[in-house]
């Protein structure tokens, strides 16, 4: 398990690293979680992964690392609350996420 501090800083340079589609399509799944985005999310970073868009796989690795559950979806959220700051810091807004 990755620490919590290591994870955080996983997530800022995985936000960061992204696109500014890719981050506005992350953000938007991961912020509003209707049916199937979580799904949805997962199969990008696979695509990227495979296009070697994926810049940063430490998250990856990260992700496939949580012991249990509640440390996945620990990581989820950091990942979730970076793309948010990220996405802000770029100028984005709530209301243009797609």
């Amino acid at each position: 398990m990755v620490s919590a501090r290591k994870s955080e800083q996983i997530s800022k340079n995985f936000a960061s690293s992204l696109t500014d589609h890719d981050l506005q399509f992350i953000t938007s799944r991961l912020f509003y979680q209707y049916q199937d985005d979580l799904y949805v999310v997962f199969e990008r970073f696979a695509e990227m992964k495979k296009q070697n868009r994926l810049e940063n796989i430490d998250v990856d690795y990260s992700l496939g690392n949580a012991k249990t559950y509640q440390d996945f979806y620990k990581q989820l959220d950091m990942i979730s609350v970076a793309c948010m700051k990220e996405y802000e810091k770029r100028g984005g807004n709530r209301l243009n996420l797609i």
